[in-house]
């Protein structure tokens, strides 16, 4: 017996799917990882507040689903209640949910059930997942799987992942199938025709792609994991089944993740965050014009201050807005307007320009896009450049009067924005459990094996 096949069969008997035990193509991120983060992106797309994942098993796929930023409630389904026990800890806020809150609540329940039944609890959810479970239903379960999901809870997107078996010949010495509890394996061809078919019974379109990019040379063999997504159609109202509702869904465990309660308007909150971000870029600024005036610079005097545009082109490197580096240069418009024609003069030794793309915080843009950023600063008497794209502020070292009359009465509330906007600057960019994260980055999950 090769390696890869005794691997495979320490997989079945911990109970585990793992495509790399049967050599072959090597996935980086490991694929239950690539799959998960699909399912996230995917449902974050039509931003759900209500998810149910079905078939959690070791609820890994919570970790992912918490990112989503409007999602408010998450219950996890499984019918292996010991499993769910050993892994109930896991849903768990890390320390990292403390240190970045979500900006809406968030109650993650995990529930010993059948994906058969219309449980109570799993009532009025707006998205499901169901990542590599069809595969473990028998014909007749499958069936009454879809028409419980599809036909009585009838959430606006449905995302489902499958082995594909056209792949399966890319592994080497390989026969049957992927997991020892698979009850079939489909093609694509098989599984798109079983698409179809619940499209046509019930009143939603699919989408199809996959996981798992297949080796060069074997795109035509498709990807490791097939996948479709299910919307419904809005034109076609809800079918009432409140008489089949049932109350068999076992409560294992639950947990609430920490937030941040804002009490403030959305125009306070734009803009504190504002005033804080250019609070950081004007102290910055600020230390080099003392080193500058003082002959403590590089240069000894105050010609290394004659340039706005010199200073910020060597400084805002430091100052790199999260996405700036993969936005075109004119990502936020290169019109100028009238009102602000008036500020493109030669700048004074005190000035510096802002990049408005410096202040699209993740608070920020959670509230708004670019352009209305930009009438926002117009409306509340910002000074801007001509083009409109940038923020002209003073670098003087006193502190202007104008900073009271934009929401810094007092050094407590500058702290006080501090605790909860400092980590959109270093956090947000190093911690995993950012709605943001990269798929890269979501290598560290290999710790939770």
């Amino acid at each position: 017996m090769n390696i890869s096949m005794a691997a495979a069969l320490e997989e079945k008997e911990k109970g585990s799917e793992c495509e790399d035990v049967f050599g072959g193509p090597v996935f980086e991120p490991r694929l239950y990882i690539q799959r998960y983060f699909y399912a996230k992106q995917q449902l974050a797309k039509f931003g759900v507040k209500h998810v149910v994942d079905f078939g959690s098993a070791e609820c890994k796929i919570s970790r992912f689903l918490v990112q989503i930023p409007t999602l408010e409630k998450l219950a996890l389904v499984d019918l292996d209640q010991g499993l769910l026990e050993w892994n109930k800890y896991s849903i768990r806020p890390l320390t990292c949910d403390y240190l970045e809150k979500r900006d809406l609540p968030l109650q993650v329940q995990v529930f010993c059930g059948s994906v058969t039944e219309l449980d109570e609890s799993v009532i009025g959810c707006d998205g499901v997942s169901m990542v590599e479970l069809i595969e473990h239903l028998h014909p007749e379960v499958l069936s009454a799987a879809v028409a419980m999901v599809f036909g009585k809870l009838q959430p606006c997107v449905i995302v489902i992942t499958t082995p594909n078996s056209d792949f399966n010949q890319l592994f080497p010495n390989f026969s049957g199938m992927r997991h020892w509890d698979h009850k079939f394996e489909w093609s694509r061809q098989e599984f798109q025709s079983w698409c179809e078919e619940i499209c046509k019974n019930h009143p939603y379109t699919a989408e199809y792609g996959g996981i798992g990019e297949p080796p060069p040379g074997s795109e035509h063999l498709g990807h490791c994991s097939q996948s479709a997504v299910f919307v419904r159609k809005l034109s076609v109202p809800k079918i009432d089944h409140s008489g089949s509702v049932t109350n068999n869904y076992k409560l294992i465990t639950e947990s609430v993740y920490p937030f941040v309660e804002n009490k403030m308007s959305e125009d306070e909150t734009v803009s504190m965050e504002i005033n804080y971000q250019l609070r950081q870029y004007r102290n910055m600024c600020s230390e080099e014009y003392r080193n500058c005036i003082t002959g403590s610079g590089s240069s000894g005097n105050q010609n290394c201050f004659t340039s706005s545009e010199q200073f910020s082109d060597s400084r805002n490197l430091n100052f790199r807005p999260e996405n700036e580096g993969n936005q075109p240069e004119d990502s936020l418009g290169t019109t100028g307007c009238p009102d602000c024609a008036k500020n493109d003069k030669k700048l004074d030794i005190t000035e510096r320009l802002v990049p408005i793309s410096y202040l699209m915080t993740r608070k920020i843009k959670s509230i708004l896009q670019p352009d209305q950023l930009r009438k926002f600063l117009q409306s509340h008497g910002y000074r801007l450049s001509s083009d409109c794209n940038n923020v002209i502020i003073s670098v003087e070292e006193h502190q202007s009067d104008s900073d009271d009359d934009k929401g810094y009465n007092n050094d407590n509330d500058i702290e006080t924005w501090r605790s909860a906007s400092e980590s959109d600057q270093a956090v947000e960019s190093e911690l995993l459990c950012q709605p943001s994260f990269s798929l890269n980055e979501a290598l560290q999950c290999e710790s939770w094996d």
